[in-house]
């Protein structure tokens, strides 16, 4: 194993290989939930919060809430960073925050949001049409043909009408909406799917960083992602990691970087290219080989971040196979 030791300004980065990992399994579902499974991984309507999660199980209000504001921002591009709330137990999540900010969701009379507990089916309805009415008009609907009519909560009865008149939600084969019930993952997915329906077209990457900046080009961007050199990393997962990641946080520590790889060669990356992965900071980026006769060699990088105060150290790093640049 080679390590490469740069001394650079003020402190040094250290590089070493790192091992590989694989790719996990695919969520456990039911076979009726594919399909719309599928349309929203396609669409990366899926949030990282579900991506490995047994889907069969009863979502809970965070869940739910990260899934419903991932399908907003694919909708009107919301920057969910430029949101914030008071919330008694929420510290850093920037979905429920931005659902707080924007009245998609309320809390308890305590000030408590209480993400772990279970999500009932007149509280998706509610959270649905608060969100959906964002993005259009919903039209008004009844819940006059459930059974059980009586026992849906006044102030749920409104949402129950428009999300069954929109086929969101339907009732039971006996006839009864029941109110009260859990919802599972795969439910819920079923529902953002229906909402999305008719909009694939319009809907917007929520990850997308694949666009020139001040920091790389378009070309590189899409160089880096397409050659990931770890195995446990792909691009679409990467992209979700950087998305949930701080962006004052990904800056911070871009700007603690001065990128060069010594030997002449030259190292560029990118705030957008840092992200968090199990309670680790990692950063992308290219290394590139001048050449007198003008050739220029290049391969991407990943490697692990390890702060501490002025000295920062990466001492995991692995590399592409170097390719030459065109």
């Amino acid at each position: 194993m080679k390590k490469i030791f740069s001394k650079i300004t003020a402190f040094m980065l250290i590089f070493t290989i790192f091992s590989t990992g694989t790719f996990a399994a695919s969520p456990k579902m039911s076979k009726w939930a594919k399909p719309a499974y599928d349309r929203l991984r396609q669409k990366q309507i899926i949030p990282l919060i579900l991506r490995d999660a047994d889907l069969k199980q009863e979502i809970t209000r965070k869940e739910f809430t990260h899934i419903l504001m991932t399908y907003m921002v694919a909708n009107n591009g919301y920057n969910l960073e430029t949101y914030d709330a008071d919330i008694k137990d929420v510290e850093d999540d920037k979905y429920i925050k931005s659902a707080y900010a924007l009245g998609i969701v309320s809390g308890f009379p305590d000030g408590s949001f209480k993400p772990f507990l279970k999500i009932k089916r007149s509280e998706a309805a509610v959270m649905m049409y608060n969100a959906e009415s964002l993005v259009r008009k919903v039209p008004n609907g009844s819940v006059a043909k459930f059974k059980d009519r009586r026992f849906i909560q006044t102030w749920a009865k409104k949402a129950v009408g428009a999300m069954s008149s929109l086929g969101v939600m339907s009732g039971y084969k006996d006839g009864n909406f029941i109110p009260s019930r859990n919802i599972s993952r795969q439910e819920t997915i079923a529902m953002i799917d229906k909402l999305a329906a008719g909009k694939q077209s319009k809907l917007q990457d929520v990850y997308e960083i694949e666009r020139t900046d001040k920091f790389l080009s378009k070309k590189d961007y899409e160089y880096v992602l397409n050659n990931i050199p770890v195995k446990k990393f792909d691009k679409n997962s990467v992209k979700q990691y950087i998305f949930d990641t701080d962006s004052e946080k990904r800056l911070d520590l871009y700007n603690k970087f001065v990128f060069n790889a010594g030997s002449g060669n030259r190292i560029v990356s990118s705030p957008n290219l840092i992200f968090d992965y199990d309670k680790s900071s990692y950063v992308l980026g290219i290394e590139k080989k001048f050449y007198g006769n003008g050739k220029v060699d290049k391969r991407v990088f990943i490697g692990v971040i390890i702060a501490n105060g002025k000295y920062i150290q990466v001492p995991d790093k692995d590399y592409s196979p170097w390719v030459t640049e065109k």
